[in-house]
């Protein structure tokens, strides 16, 4: 049998592809925040096409802050095509690195009706850059190579993520600990909700290791907004563990919208290579806790499902439209986000369904998130099924902000204000019914 991308099914074997490619934007180009600089370290793409059915699954880490709307769109419809399988079978995650790149299209649509959008993005870059990962991604299948075993092991961070809401004793968010914060107080405040577990997966070609994935929940940011790029000390781990291991490593940045290392970072000049270094101890550790186990095609199944988060009271077209314009003033929703909520707003109306799926490979379940979704969310999905080994990837979809759970939107905070989500409490259930059935 021969499947959609040309590829021959003659045995029970899994085969995978590799594929890595740079993305970095060059000096003068917009960032997320600001406008490149200087590059401190390169950012890159990289990733795995899955072939164990007629169908390949294609999966993304990118160093990007966020994939969003039209953006996401069209890189999943570029590299299903580039694999030969369905674009619900292509999952692209973006570590979150703040001195990076944000890939939308439709928002800088919206804002050539009024303003204009060259100083937050260059579209021609993010099409061409999707472009080229799409020919990364077709050139890997001449390259396929057989698994035999999965390897899962975890280990714990010690010393890097903490909780950034800090409650007040009315049960309210009465301080933000940011990634960098200053007030000594606050960075000792406790650690708070976190997970503090790294998991990895390691895949094997009898005893050769092919290529090894992490996955951990906390913002990979130190600093940013000075036009700098990096792909931060999550990146820097990454290439820690290549110069030692000797082959490719991917990370995922889990659920990790209110996780921040704004404890641990004492703002010193090389805090940035010190988080590295205990990530990279983390993930020395979870390799050597290990389990591994044989795998044919029998193992493997691919679930996917969409689910409806319901729209934030304050995304109102007509509204958000009358402040893009000048004709009412909002301080909570300034221009640039009223234009992101109008975005968002345009594409639920076009495609009211946003997708989680899962990978299953034995017991272990590589879950793909959308959003900036909240630790619990996580350490939810994980309660579920404690038989089950779930590696957590979240900042798929990354066109509704943040996703807070449903006691979070009455605690207040950043990270479920108008600044920061495009959903409503309500989100809470839809979350929970799709984790669910895509790890069943």
């Amino acid at each position: 049998m021969q499947g959609s991308a040309g590829i021959e099914f003659t045995d029970d074997s899994v085969r995978i592809a590799y594929f890595q490619t740079d993305v970095t934007p060059v000096v003068g180009s917009p960032l997320a925040f600001g406008t490149v600089r200087r590059i401190q370290d390169s950012l890159s793409a990289r990733g795995i096409v899955w072939v164990f059915d007629e169908k390949p699954v294609v999966q993304v880490a990118i160093d990007w802050i966020g994939v969003a709307n039209e953006g996401m769109d069209l890189f999943r419809i570029a590299l299903a095509r580039a694999a030969g399988t369905s674009e619900d079978r292509v999952v692209i995650h973006a570590l979150h690195q703040h001195d990076a790149v944000r890939c939308d299209l439709l928002t800088p649509r919206l804002l050539d009706r009024y303003y204009g959008s060259e100083l937050y993005y260059d579209t021609v870059f993010l099409r061409e850059t999707i472009d080229r990962i799409a020919g990364e991604v077709k050139s890997s299948l001449a390259h396929l190579q057989t698994v035999t075993d999965i390897g899962f092991g975890e280990a714990k961070v010690e010393r890097v993520a903490s909780n950034r809401r800090i409650l007040g004793p009315h049960g309210r968010v009465e301080n933000m600990r940011w990634s960098r914060t200053e007030n000594f107080l606050l960075r000792h405040e406790r650690e708070g909700l976190i997970d503090p577990w790294l998991k990895k997966v390691t895949l094997y070609h009898k005893h050769q290791p092919l290529v090894s994935m992490s996955f951990y929940a906390v913002h990979p940011v130190t600093d940013f907004g000075d036009g700098i790029v990096s792909s931060e000390f999550v990146g820097l781990a990454r290439k820690y563990q290549e110069m030692k291991r000797g082959y490719p490593q991917v990370y995922f940045t889990g659920a990790a919208g209110n996780i921040g290392v704004g404890k641990y970072n004492n703002l010193s000049e090389g805090i940035r290579f010190t988080l590295a270094t205990r990530m990279s101890m983390a993930m020395d550790e979870a390799l050597e806790n290990e389990v591994r186990f044989q795998v044919t095609k029998r193992d493997f199944l691919w679930k996917s499902t969409e689910v409806y988060l319901p729209l934030a009271e304050y995304v109102d077209r007509d509204q958000l439209e009358k402040i893009v314009k000048g004709e009412l003033q909002d301080p909570d929703l300034p221009y640039l986000r009223a234009v992101s909520c109008m975005a968002w707003w345009d594409r639920v109306h076009r495609n009211p369904y946003i997708r989680i799926s899962a990978l299953h490979i034995g017991t272990v379940r590589l879950l793909s998130l959308p959003g900036e979704p909240f630790v619990e969310y996580q350490l939810e999905a994980q309660a579920m099924y404690p038989g089950l080994h779930v590696a957590t990837a979240g900042y798929e979809e990354f066109g509704m902000g943040y996703i807070g759970t449903r006691k979070a939107y009455r605690q207040g905070g950043y990270e479920t204000s108008k600044m920061a989500t495009m959903v409503g409490p309500e989100a809470e259930d839809a979350m929970i019914k799709g984790i669910r059935t895509v790890l069943k």
